[in-house]
């Protein structure tokens, strides 16, 4: 697992005691990922599900898990398993 930078629930780099906070990152990673949607990271254009688009749209949840999957594949992570309940609750694992 890798560290970096770690960020705070407001989305502003964590500092504690003014020092950047650093320690593994995986959860953060793969949270920014769900919520992103293409075209936000320059270097890679094609990575994002849309996801909150896709909850709130009549999109099946084949083609969800489909766009989740490609999207962890592409920051070289496996989604293990996807379940969507009261249509906007997801239960996602990744490793």
């Amino acid at each position: 697992m890798a560290s970096d930078f770690l960020l705070s629930d407001t989305g502003d780099v964590a500092v504690v005691k003014g020092d950047l906070v650093i320690a593994e990152t995986f959860d953060q990673e793969v949270t920014l990922i769900l919520q992103s949607y293409k075209g936000e990271f320059k270097q890679s254009p094609l990575l994002g599900p849309n996801l909150i688009r896709r909850i709130k749209s009549k999109s099946d949840s084949l083609s969800l898990k489909r766009e989740v999957a490609i999207s962890m594949e592409m920051d070289n992570k496996s989604l293990e398993s996807l379940s969507i309940e009261d249509s906007s609750v997801l239960n996602i694992s990744v490793k």
